[in-house]
């Protein structure tokens, strides 16, 4: 038994090397990014449109394989963003996995709705703006917030 468990975690370690994938848009230089799975990232792709059309650096992280997770690339994307909201249609489920896959490096916003209901464009942007706002001067001057958000 012992050795067929070590055979399946040899089997998973590989899986999570080779075969875990994700759709970054914008990330490059973002320093808040979405993240959401599904139908949500062409929400949160719109929402980072007109964010950074309004001045702030928004990128978008999808994941695209849940298991095993693309820990990878939010722990790559720790080292210049300043912040991650996961926006979901549950409670949090995928929250708690990109919580882990920091591991602290980054603090993680929540937005989420549940019972079939999907965040909106609206609710989503006035999240981000929202937190742009409370986060001043970190993510954006105040010229930049006067003029844009």
């Amino acid at each position: 038994m012992e050795a067929h468990q070590g055979r399946m975690e040899a089997k998973y370690r590989h899986a999570e090397e080779h075969e875990t994938r994700a759709e970054e848009w914008r990330t490059a230089d973002a320093e808040i990014v979405l993240t959401g799975y599904g139908i949500m990232g062409r929400i949160l792709k719109a929402v980072g449109a007109e964010a950074r059309a309004g001045g702030l650096k928004v990128g978008v992280l999808r994941p695209i394989t849940l298991f095993p997770f693309p820990k990878v690339h939010f722990q790559r994307l720790a080292k210049s963003a300043r912040v991650f909201v996961v926006v979901e249609m549950s409670n949090g489920q995928m929250l708690e996995d990109v919580r882990l896959a920091l591991n602290g490096a980054r603090p993680v916003e929540f937005l989420s709705r549940v019972g079939g209901n999907v965040p909106s464009h609206g609710e989503v942007l006035e999240f981000v703006r929202k937190l742009a706002r409370q986060t001043l001067p970190a993510l954006v001057t105040e010229e930049e917030l006067v003029a844009n958000v």
